[in-house]
């Protein structure tokens, strides 16, 4: 049975913020997405990517990577153990030595272990050297605590920074409704989703750090007048520099009933996406957090995104007059497809 099919009921659908709806409410239509052609188009599961986890200093060093020699690391038990059996070996060799010649000293051997225990201490403190043992099980080596310290990268960070930032951050910003009150990024944590309830790794890696763009540099944010300019510093980690990658957000107001005013130059409509669910063709964009919004197809998104933050236009949605979008819809989809072993989710932004 298809998830998407035409809503019945889709003035049922109904946003209602503290049960108010403005005397104005009105569905969104589909008018409302673009008509040209997209400024940004990338698939999201693509761009999000991540390489497999390496190893940061003083954590986890997979066991099917060379460990390399690491200084300050200091012998193990194990080395501790066998230098001080040498070391006895070495006295009793000693002792016997001397017994030959001193043989009325009983208390050499006593004497001898003793020192070497002695000889142990400095000798543990001195070493810096530490050479893995390629036969144990575990897998951290050089843990802080005791525990696994692990870092993820993008397989492409300059993409990934901006599905981050023009898939998640902007319309979280653009929504957030206490936009006055954001001192971080963290703030709009209600608003940050991707239309998905089956993310890959990377995609949920990027959820959960939507804070720093793919090089794993924190967004730098800046207010200037009513919007919040959000930057990367892009691969140097320098800010004010050609490869800063940049996006200005201008919140919505109670009074917003359309996704831009005056052109494309000042919308507020963000991220578009693009999915193929079981054969039928949706597209995906984050529901706008004022109180007359009613949805499109609110049960539809929720079926296929987990939650009330999306709605959707399906291509039964667009009329005769705008057979031409549903062309786009399905030609964008398929462009990503052609050359994906997965099932792409396009990311499609008009600014």
């Amino acid at each position: 049975m298809k998830i998407i099919s035409s809503s019945i009921n889709k003035a049922a659908d109904t946003f209602l913020h503290a049960g108010y709806v403005s005397s104005g409410a009105k569905p969104i239509d589909t008018d409302q997405y673009w008509p040209n052609d997209p400024t940004l188009q990338l698939d999201i599961v693509k761009a999000l990517e991540l390489k497999e986890e390496i190893p940061v200093s003083g954590g986890t060093i997979s066991k099917k990577t060379s460990a390399p020699i690491q200084a300050n690391a200091g012998f193990g038990y194990t080395d501790v153990f066998l230098v001080t059996l040498l070391l006895c070996l070495c006295s009793a060799f000693l002792f016997t030595a001397l017994h030959q010649y001193v043989p009325q000293i009983k208390r050499i051997p006593a004497v001898c272990f003793l020192l070497c225990c002695i000889l142990c201490i400095p000798f543990q403190m001195s070493c810096d050297i530490q050479f893995p043992d390629n036969e144990t099980d575990n897998s951290t080596i050089g843990s802080d605590n005791g525990t696994e310290i692990l870092t993820k990268q993008f397989t492409d960070p300059e993409l990934a920074t901006k599905a981050i930032l023009y898939g998640m951050i902007a319309d979280g910003i653009a929504n957030y409704r206490s936009y006055e009150n954001i001192t971080s990024l963290e703030d709009i944590s209600s608003e940050i989703a991707l239309p998905t309830t089956e993310p890959t790794p990377g995609m949920a890696y990027a959820l959960e750090n939507y804070c720093s763009d793919g090089w794993g540099n924190r967004f730098d944010v800046l207010k200037e007048g009513d919007a919040w300019i959000v930057t990367s510093a892009g691969g140097d980690g320098d800010f004010d520099t050609s490869d800063d990658i940049s996006i200005s957000v201008v919140p919505l107001d109670e009074n917003d009933d359309f996704f831009w005013h005056n052109g494309v130059e000042d919308m507020k409509r963000w991220a578009f996406f693009i999915r193929n669910v079981e054969d039928e063709f949706v597209t995906i964009f984050h529901r706008m957090n004022i109180y007359d919004y009613i949805y499109k197809n609110k049960t539809e998104a929720e079926n296929i995104t987990g939650n009330y933050l999306f709605d959707l236009f399906t291509l039964d949605d667009f009329d005769d007059n705008e057979n031409w979008k549903s062309i786009n819809v399905k030609a964008a989809y398929e462009d990503f497809k052609e050359s994906s072993d997965h099932e792409p989710i396009i990311l499609q932004i008009f600014r």
